[in-house]
């Protein structure tokens, strides 16, 4: 009788061990799955913000043209607004 309820209690230990590797396993599926679609989901959100940058610049190149300024306040404000930018994508590569 001791023996029987021993080899139960092995079995169910077995069985304990199995279920949490599972579990476990399980749980790491499903955080690297999260992990990527958060990964592709950023991605999705920086080409959107891109496109709407690109939008945001024909909108203000045409502002420019319409307004009489000169040559050199023309240049002076595209630089700046280009220079901007590129600190923009610098602080993106870093994250």
């Amino acid at each position: 009788m001791n023996t029987l309820i021993a080899q139960a209690a092995n079995d169910a230990q077995k069985v304990r061990e199995r279920l949490i590797k599972e579990a476990e396993a399980e749980a790491h599926r499903l955080t690297d799955m999260t992990r990527r679609q958060l990964e592709e989901d950023k991605n999705k959100v920086v080409r959107d913000l891109r496109k709407e940058v690109a939008g945001l610049s024909i909108l203000a190149a045409e502002k420019i043209m319409r307004h009489s300024m000169n040559q050199k306040a023309q240049e002076d404000l595209l630089k700046d607004f280009f220079d901007d930018i590129d600190k923009q994508k610098g602080k993106e590569q870093l994250h």
